[in-house]
């Protein structure tokens, strides 16, 4: 659906890239810029003559987690479908954003956000002047009555010039919107022209003058936000995000998701850091010991394709590109007897001699139970919602353990090689990666002696099979999203990957796919856990 002014107004102020201090220092330093949010979404509109949107208010929540981990110090979300004064109505928008721009100092960064319908409009200016303005459409704005919206000249020209600090504005906005007006003709969305904008202050159009700025439900986001939010997820701990690379990154990536759509940018700003992650790029369960290392949101080509490698199947097939949106943390081994033990108490695994031997016959829902049961051991939101033999993911943006999906175990197998293995695709080396049936003796062994990937992760290759949460279908493959895939909503069997040690050098490629009931408990199956990347 198009969204005939999408306005994404991001008020970021911190469009260069300057070190981004934890909330620590933050406390002690008075003086350091604080990061500050304003977030506005409508999806419904009061009047008809709007017609609906449906991920604008989904967006607004979206961006609200992400600056929160990218260690925002205040966020505040206005919706049309909110309650009371956080409602986005024009007469609660402009009191709430003057309140909550009173505190705020000339060098802190403020990001303020609308998204939703907007307008541009002919209006008096001094004298007999007759001016654009470029307008924000609050939840019961009338179409073509400037009174009723949001303007976004006053908003820069004057809220944000006089009471704001280094502000971002990022409008989502269609640039060809058309409303007819009785008296003036025909006014557009928000024009598509480099503005002049106050000091400290820079903005990133949607699209240019003339384009539609869309929304898919692929994605559940407009084209634009999507592309704002893959760069917000990109950022690796201890790294920031810069205007320029927020930039650079939407005007790459939002042409390749809408061909028909360019975003544009204007600024009177310096350089400035937009956000940063306190953290490490390895994590360690306090219960288990399981390391875990981030693998980096990225792009990767999955599955396989016949030319390439004749050892494909059909169930690998087409080869197709994959966006993985946000880093996430991935176990470096698979979880061995000892820690399966740890939180179970009980290990199933008909290999024994060694807790550090990865666990085996283990179901799906037993990997399930064990990745809930470790979440609320380390006093995490458990990432499951499990009734029976009914699971469901609580929330993907929960921080508990949980299993990766199988295009977030392929990719970071593959660690960042296109080839048949994560080494090549001479299977003569494997005997350097894995144990399979050529070195293996037909039996497990402990994890983390063979050579790991780029990633440093081990035994991607074999020692035992993998579960992944996606259910099979034979249709999904090729018709599945483009950006983090899960699997289809039902489904029978469950996947699992990677190969084990009891089978030939063909079966532990990177793309080899298998699935079995998630109530199986097959000689040589496992697996590892994953987290959601967060801020701590």
């Amino acid at each position: 659906m198009p969204r005939s002014l999408k306005g994404l107004v991001l008020f970021l102020a911190g469009l260069a890239i300057a070190t981004l201090r934890p909330p620590a220092s933050l406390a002690q330093d008075a003086t350091a810029p604080r990061r500050v949010a304003f977030l506005v979404g409508v999806n419904v509109y009061d009047k008809r003559s709007f017609p609906d949107l449906q991920w604008a208010e989904n967006d607004v929540d979206e961006m609200a987690v992400e600056l929160r981990r990218l260690g925002y110090d205040k966020v505040v979300v206005m919706k049309g479908s909110s309650q009371g004064k956080l409602r986005a109505s024009k007469e609660n928008i402009e009191p709430q954003l003057e309140a909550f721009l009173e505190d705020v100092r000339k060098t802190d960064i403020v990001l303020i956000m609308f998204t939703g319908h907007g307008q541009q409009l002919l209006v008096k200016g001094v004298g007999d002047a007759v001016l654009e303005d470029n307008f924000f459409c609050p939840v019961n704005a009338r179409v073509n009555q400037a009174a009723t919206m949001v303007s976004l000249t006053k908003l820069t020209d004057e809220t944000l010039k006089h009471g704001g600090g280094k502000n971002l504005v990022l409008i989502d906005a269609c640039r060809d919107a058309r409303v007819i007006d009785l008296d003036k003709g025909v006014a557009r969305g928000v024009q598509g022209k480099v503005v002049s904008l106050p000091e400290g202050t820079a903005m990133l159009f949607s699209c240019a003058a003339g384009q539609i700025s869309l929304e898919k439900s692929s994605l559940k986001h407009g084209v634009f936000t999507s592309a704002v939010l893959e760069a917000l997820r990109g950022v690796e701990p201890g790294r920031d995000l810069t205007w320029i690379s927020l930039v650079g990154h939407v005007q790459d990536r939002v042409p390749a998701l809408n061909p028909t759509q360019e975003p544009t940018a204007s600024q009177n700003i310096g350089r400035v850091v937009l956000g940063g992650i306190r953290g490490t790029d390895v994590i360690t369960s306090r219960s288990t010991g399981i390391k875990l290392k981030l693998i980096p949101a990225g792009t990767f080509q999955m599955g396989s394709s016949k030319e390439e490698d004749k050892d494909a199947d059909d169930d690998e097939l087409p080869r197709h590109e994959v966006r993985i949106s946000r880093a996430f943390y991935l176990a470096a081994t698979e979880v061995t007897q000892g820690q399966y033990r740890a939180i179970t108490g009980e290990s199933p695994s008909q290999f024994e001699g060694s807790d550090d031997l990865p666990v085996e016959r283990v179901s799906w829902f037993d990997a399930v139970r064990f990745c809930n049961a470790l979440s609320v051991k380390e006093g995490l939101p458990a990432f499951y919602r499990i009734v029976g033999e009914t699971v469901s993911v609580s929330d993907w943006r929960d921080t508990g353990y949980r299993l990766p999906t199988e295009a977030e175990w392929e990719y970071a197998c593959r660690g960042r090689n296109p080839a048949r293995y994560s080494f090549g695709d001479d299977a003569a080396d494997l005997g350097e990666y894995a144990w399979y049936d050529g070195n293996s003796e037909n039996k497990t062994h402990p994890v983390g002696q063979k050579r790991g990937n780029a990633f440093g992760l081990y035994d991607m290759h074999g020692n035992v099979y993998e579960w992944c949460w996606d259910g099979y279908d034979a249709e999904y493959y090729g018709q599945s999203p483009g950006t983090d895939p899960s699997g289809p909503l039902q489904a029978t069997f469950r996947m699992y990957r990677g190969g084990s040690c009891s089978f030939v050098p063909r079966s532990p490629r990177s793309p080899d796919r298998f699935w079995l009931t998630p109530d199986d408990r097959s000689d040589y199956l496992g697996f590892r856990v994953a987290r959601v990347q967060s801020g701590g």
